[in-house]
């Protein structure tokens, strides 16, 4: 529901058709409404992974070590793990968080810092 808040307003613009198709696959404004939140983001991350095959490459090669997490009350956990990964031959390791909020009887990812300042970056693009 969140990248929907950051993202509807920036495919829906004047100037977001481009957007919208690129990044939604949706051609109207109505076509992207008819997503859900789930469904919106699915077709965002496809589009990401369409757009940079480098990126899915090195993505699906990485390796993955979870290290702990710190409980932020009963339903929010951050997790702390490091990935291992190759771009363009040269190994690069980061230590990173991912925080989650259980949903029902599943725990979710939370959208982080990246996201919000892609769609920032998307809407001065745009309002520009």
């Amino acid at each position: 529901a969140r990248f929907r808040e950051m993202f509807l307003p920036l495919a829906t613009h004047e100037k977001g058709a481009e957007l919208r198709q690129q990044l939604f696959g949706a051609s109207t404004v109505a076509d992207l409404n008819g997503l859900d939140d789930v469904a919106l983001f699915e077709r965002f991350l496809r589009s990401v992974m369409t757009l940079s095959p480098e990126f899915q490459t090195m993505m699906g090669a990485a390796e993955t070590d979870m290290l702990g997490h710190v409980a932020e009350g009963p339903n929010v956990a951050h997790v702390v793990y490091r990935m291992r990964l190759k771009a363009e031959g040269i190994a690069v390791t980061k230590l990173d968080v991912m925080s989650l909020q259980r949903a029902g009887g599943e725990w979710k990812a939370l959208l982080n810092g990246d996201i919000e300042g892609m769609a920032e970056a998307i809407r001065r693009q745009i309002e520009s």
